[in-house]
């Protein structure tokens, strides 16, 4: 998977996906999602940095096929 530019596609509406943000003199990774209205939301910091933006973002992994986890712990 590759990072996607907002300024290339969104992801769907309220679609978890991994996201960049670029809070300026910070940057950092989070999962997140946008609005229908095309706002962002994350789940780290989002608070602190009020100004941030999300720059990029990449579809997130599949999760583990619950039986392939049960076997692996056996």
């Amino acid at each position: 998977m590759n990072w996607v530019s907002v300024e290339e596609r969104l992801p769907n509406p309220i679609e978890n996906v991994l996201v960049y943000v670029d809070a300026g003199k910070y940057s950092f990774q989070s999962t997140g999602s946008m609005y229908p209205s095309e706002k962002w939301t994350w789940h780290r910091n989002a608070i602190i940095f009020p100004s941030a933006k999300v720059t990029h973002w990449m579809p997130l992994p599949q999760a583990p096929d619950a039986n392939e986890s049960a076997q692996g712990t056996k």
